[in-house]
């Protein structure tokens, strides 16, 4: 169920519940109240017409804010370049943006107070504008400084953070909303608006020549009035249709380090949803789903896979553990290795975002995804379409020369308690607590060909069927320079005899 819709104002915190008809039905009594509010005030005095207070939180129609734009005097501008719908969406420790209705408006002219929004370059380059949903599906509060949110692009050596200037509605600007809210998300609601970044004519050009940017967003965690833990990571959005394309197609793959980071592009020869769930004592755990991909990474990230001299397979696996034991489950810190026929492949730590040392408690369960690269030509030699054999164990947390684990009838605090005084040096990880094994069948619909190439399953089946009947010609061949030999052989026999 998605959490209650936050409206904010003046660092006040409205909760209502869910997004149904009691929010539709504030949103309608607010705009009711503007619509009045907008009827010029007359006196004797005073004729002139006094700007409306607009409740800031009240999200506007994009064509709203789109005609402010284009009517603006501030900034000169065209039709926009680009426009992205398809929503960007990343999640992280729980917290999930949401990036959608993407707008790219290049500027002709900006006024000179307004240039400090673009990067204080010499001249503007375009106006950005983004629909951005933050929703917190944590138990707890967290605070999200908006003001720190940033454009960039790889390599970028500049970047821009929103602006207000450039948002030319007095509401739905989603900075505002969570300044006067002291930055503050609480547990279980979300927040939506508009973002405008201003770009430079350097940056936008360099932008450009990549053909996508990315946006960085913050989150702290904490309880309290203690913040400490930050959250950052990159949502990757696109500047043309080419880029478009190639990010959709990565937003299907399984959120392993090469797709969150966008490391290269992917293309899937197999993928299967095994929903395979396997059982050790009060452990379980479900092998939710696999992809097998051909991977191209990109020029940046080349020398990681230096080794691969060939170019390289990706097999990705999702993972949900249920820990309904007593104890705490290490699931990031287990084995995992893959077997096909009598070879072992470990899984590379490289290629995961999830790090080690994540606990998952008593009565919890959690996502796991790993990863494991192949050498393509021996996935092409021997590899391709056999049976793969997955093989798990998942370690549990247990303390030496600090507190004793508590017996059953300790209470559970005094546990935590205790765990928590003791230092990293005293835990002790056990290597093979749970176990947990797969037997998975790949469904294959794109191959590997022997010039190293990405072949469609038709495609595919040609070759092999060119291949038999080249095989079969080589053997007629054969048997014809066998004929040859022994015609000729008799023949001189036969010359000798006479």
């Amino acid at each position: 169920m998605r959490g209650s819709k936050i409206l904010l104002l003046s660092g006040l915190v409205i909760l209502l519940a869910g997004c149904g008809e009691r929010y539709d039905s504030f949103i309608d009594d607010a705009a009711e109240e503007i619509a009045s509010s907008q009827t010029p005030a007359e006196s004797d005095s005073q004729s002139a017409v006094e700007e409306p207070n607009v409740d800031e939180r009240i999200i506007p129609e994009f064509d709203q804010l789109e005609s402010a734009i284009l009517n603006s005097e501030q900034v000169t501008i065209t039709e926009p370049v680009y426009r992205a719908e398809p929503p960007y969406v990343r999640d992280i420790e729980d917290v999930v943006t949401t990036v959608e209705n993407i707008n790219i408006y290049e500027v002709d002219e900006a006024d000179e107070d307004l240039m400090k929004e673009f990067n204080f370059e010499e001249e503007p380059g375009a106006i950005v504008y983004m629909h951005v949903t933050i929703a917190n599906q944590r138990s707890e509060d967290i605070q999200v400084p908006v003001q720190n949110f940033r454009l960039s692009y790889l390599n970028g050596s500049q970047q821009s953070y929103p602006s207000e200037d450039l948002y030319f509605l007095p509401n739905g600007n989603l900075s505002s909303i969570m300044a006067n809210a002291n930055n503050m998300l609480p547990a279980d609601s979300y927040v939506e608006g508009y973002l405008a970044f201003g770009i430079g004519e350097e940056m936008y050009e360099a932008m450009d020549e990549v053909g996508y940017y990315t946006l960085n967003t913050e989150y702290s965690l904490g309880s309290g009035s203690n913040f400490t833990d930050l959250l950052e990571t990159n949502i990757y959005l696109p500047l043309n249709e080419e880029a478009r394309v190639a990010l959709n197609n990565n937003e299907q793959m399984l959120p392993d380090r090469l797709t969150t980071e966008w490391w290269g592009n992917k293309t899937i020869l197999a993928e299967d949803f095994p929903n395979d769930s396997e059982e050790d004592e009060d452990v379980t755990v479900s092998l939710d789903q696999i992809q097998i991909t051909d991977f191209e990474p990109f020029e940046n990230y080349e020398s990681v896979f230096e080794n691969f001299l060939y170019g390289q397979v990706i097999v990705t696996a999702k993972f949900t553990v249920t820990n309904n034991t007593d104890e705490v489950i290490m699931p990031n810190d287990g084995q995992i290795s893959l077997m096909i026929g009598e070879d072992e492949i470990f899984d590379d730590y490289v290629l995961i975002n999830q790090l080690y040392g994540e606990r998952l408690e008593p009565g919890e369960s959690m996502e796991m995804i790993r990863s494991f690269a192949l050498d393509k030509m021996r996935y092409y030699d021997t590899w391709q379409g056999e049976d793969m054999a997955i093989y798990l164990s998942l370690p549990t947390l247990t303390t030496v020369n600090g507190a004793e684990e508590s017996d059953e009838s300790a209470d559970e605090e005094e546990l935590e308690e205790d765990l928590a005084s003791v230092d990293e040096e005293d835990l002790i990880i056990e290597d093979d607590a749970f176990l947990f094994q797969w037997l998975y069948t790949p469904e294959l619909v794109r191959f590997v060909n022997a010039d190293m190439e990405i072949v469609e399953e038709d495609e595919q089946e040609s070759e092999t069927s060119d291949e038999d009947e080249s095989d079969v010609d080589d053997a007629e061949l054969d048997f014809e320079d066998d004929e040859t030999i022994e015609e000729s052989s008799v023949t001189e026999e036969f010359s000798e005899f006479e």
